[in-house]
């Protein structure tokens, strides 16, 4: 029963982890956005990166 109890305080305290280092980045007012979300700016923004690229290459009205 100590195992379960504590299995489960200790999946929650990770995704409590996960949860708060999310990043979002979005725009408003405009229907031509794409909105990311990423969970390490250190690696994640450069992949968003470079899908915005490649996406902005096959949709014209991206931005």
């Amino acid at each position: 029963m100590k195992k379960k109890v504590l299995t489960v305080l200790l999946t929650g305290a990770m995704v409590a982890s996960m949860a708060a280092g999310a990043t979002v980045v979005s725009a408003e007012d405009n229907d031509n956005t794409l909105t990311v979300w990423a969970w390490d700016q250190n690696f994640n923004i450069k992949s968003m990166q470079i899908a915005a690229d490649q996406y902005a290459a096959d949709h014209e009205a991206f931005q």
